[in-house]
């Protein structure tokens, strides 16, 4: 994955069991947005998603929820800098 860039399997289904347990009157997911977190260099070790969604509740209202996601770089350099320190 190249520095800047949303790993493909960051997806709205990834976060329907959060959405479930955490939102009252749950129905489904209505708009899904993954974003960098973080500026490029503000975070070597790991990578800063910031996640929105917005779901829609069992009334037909809708709600705007947010989550930031920390993650291990997956670029074999990243890996390698990690087991040295």
């Amino acid at each position: 994955m190249a520095a800047g860039k949303i790993p493909d399997w960051v997806t709205a289904e990834l976060f329907e069991d959060v959405l479930k347990s955490n939102v009252d009157g749950y129905s489904k997911v209505r708009n899904f947005k993954a974003e960098m977190g973080s500026a490029a260099g503000d975070n070597y070790a790991t990578i800063m998603l910031r996640v929105n969604i917005e779901v829609e509740l069992q009334d037909g209202t809708t709600k705007e929820v947010s989550y930031m996601v920390k993650l291990p770089h997956q670029m074999e350099i990243y890996k390698e800098m990690m087991k040295h320190t």
